[in-house]
């Protein structure tokens, strides 16, 4: 089974919608939305950060999910875990 997790970036807000995700960027104002179901989960933590987690043993789906979570990154909307921020 793998298993991602990712944070969301402070600047930004994320709510479950019944079609998957809805980023908010505070920074710039851009709302982003994800296609993905309630195959992507949100997870509130200590401290208030927001983590993504997606876990499968479909490789078809972690595929997807992953190249989803790296465009996500690449958008500066979450980074991955362990990764700091600042």
């Amino acid at each position: 089974m793998k298993v991602v997790n990712y944070f969301v970036h402070p600047a930004v807000r994320v709510r479950g919608e019944d079609f998957g995700l809805l980023f908010y960027n505070t920074a710039d104002t851009k709302l982003t939305f994800v296609q993905c179901g309630t195959s992507i989960q949100l997870s509130f933590g200590d401290g208030g950060a927001t983590q993504l987690v997606f876990s499968s043993d479909d490789e078809v789906a972690t595929n997807k999910a992953s190249d989803l979570l790296n465009r996500l990154a690449k958008k500066g909307l979450i980074v991955e875990a362990g990764t700091c921020i600042q």
